[in-house]
């Protein structure tokens, strides 16, 4: 399709089928498999007509179409044509057998051609917003390297490993400000080095449309189904913050002068700086006469869990029209939802999620800033109003070590071999 569009110009219409989709429905945990390797799987029979066509030993790239071949590309076209047109009818078969011919035709395969559509559109660029942001941050970066130096009487990296630093500084933060200092510059750092940069690199001029464009390309081959982008991942623009920027922005130490020396400790400044509100969503822009839409799911996991588990008094809450978390936060507490303050609708929030992702009494404790002993108190709190979402949840694990994989409403599976394992991880 894609292919097809930007070399010939061609735009597809009607139902289309991917083989290397179909395969990877059947064994979703599998490698990314060559056409080679799927025509040797699925249609060994008719690798008899690609004798002499290709090299001995060649499981890469294309089939009748390698370079190596001395046949016209007509030709090389048309045999690759048959191999692919014999190996998706016995695709074809093993899904309907498998149950999955439904979550092929009418969920991945239009899909992929929403993706491609996407990747092929690509997505509206301000290259003038972005030199601001990164003007922005660059400048906060810099005040903030100032200031850990101040703090630690001597510079030093700011990059040491991330499980390391992370835990160390997150547990001192509230003892000392330099860990505060430390964690806000990863945060800006992060938003430059993982979005301001990539998106630069990676921008492109559309001449039709007077602008910049970025063109991601779209990966779905996962264990999981989920979908991500890279080059660049706009899936990874983080959220809005706010920063403070002094009046007066010192200059960052030579990258050579940044281990042990002692620095001069600047006076720090009485005067707060202007505020200054983040948003790397303001460089990504329609184009001339257009708009971006945003929507969201209200709760999606949530409603799923609570029809999936058949929980009558969790659909209720849900379908009640008010605040979801506070009614559940009520709920848990026996509390009327107007009595609910926000602690404890963050709170239900984190519970909420927390189950229907797996979260241990431990990892739910420290998300909670509570005892391990507390937290399982919350989840069995939790599971006992919604007894749909224990039975469920309970049903889905004994099933699953039956079977060895776990299924979707549309019968796409997950394979778990390590389900009914010893070992805790």
């Amino acid at each position: 399709y894609k292919a097809l569009c930007q070399g010939c110009g061609i735009t597809v219409s009607g139902e289309c089928e991917d083989p290397k989709v179909a395969s990877w429905l059947l064994d979703p945990g599998c490698k990314e498999k060559t056409l080679q390797h799927l025509v040797g799987q699925y249609a060994s029979s008719k690798m008899v007509i690609l004798e002499g066509e290709v090299p001995c030993g060649s499981l890469t790239g294309s089939l009748a179409l390698a370079s190596q071949n001395t046949l016209s590309g007509r030709v090389r076209a048309c045999t690759e044509s048959v191999l692919v047109f014999s190996m998706m009818k016995k695709l074809r078969l093993d899904l309907v057998e498998d149950g999955l011919d439904y979550a092929f035709q009418k969920v991945e395969m239009p899909v992929m051609q929403c993706l491609v559509r996407m990747e092929l559109n690509g997505f509206g660029f301000s290259e003038a917003e972005c030199d601001r942001l990164k003007a922005i941050l660059q400048a906060k970066l810099r005040t903030l390297e100032q200031e850990a130096y101040r703090l630690a009487n001597h510079s030093f990296s700011l990059t040491s490993p991330d499980d390391v630093a992370r835990e160390v500084l997150e547990r001192l933060k509230s003892l000392h400000p330099l860990p505060r200092i430390i964690l806000e510059w990863r945060r800006v750092n992060c938003a430059l080095t993982k979005v301001v940069f990539p998106v630069q690199r990676e921008k492109l001029f559309h001449k039709s449309l007077h602008m910049s464009r970025i063109y991601p390309t779209s990966q779905t081959h996962t264990t999981t189904g989920r979908v991500s982008f890279n080059e660049p991942n706009l899936q990874n623009v983080p959220r809005d913050f706010e920063i403070e920027l002094p009046s007066v922005i010192a200059e960052s130490p030579p990258l050579g002068t940044r281990r042990r020396e002692n620095i001069q400790k600047p006076a720090r400044s009485d005067h707060s700086g202007m505020s200054c509100a983040v948003s790397m969503r303001t460089a990504f822009v329609p184009c001339a006469g257009g708009v971006l839409l945003a929507a969201d799911y209200s709760q999606l996991e949530l409603r799923l869990i609570a029809h999936l588990a058949d929980d009558s008094r969790l659909r209720k809450v849900l379908n009640g029209g008010g605040d979801v978390f506070r009614m559940i936060a009520g709920s848990l507490a026996g509390l009327e939802p107007g009595s609910v303050d926000d602690k404890q609708r963050q709170r239900a929030k984190q519970i909420c999620y927390g189950i229907i992702y797996g979260i241990g009494a431990k990892a739910l404790g420290e998300q909670l800033e509570l005892g391990e002993e507390d937290a399982s108190m919350y989840i069995e709190k939790f599971k006992s109003r919604f007894s749909g979402i224990r039975r469920y949840l309970k049903s889905t694990v004994e099933q699953c070590r039956k079977t060895g994989y776990v299924t979707t409403i549309t019968k796409r599976r997950r394979y778990l071999p390590a389900v009914n394992s010893t070992h805790p991880h």
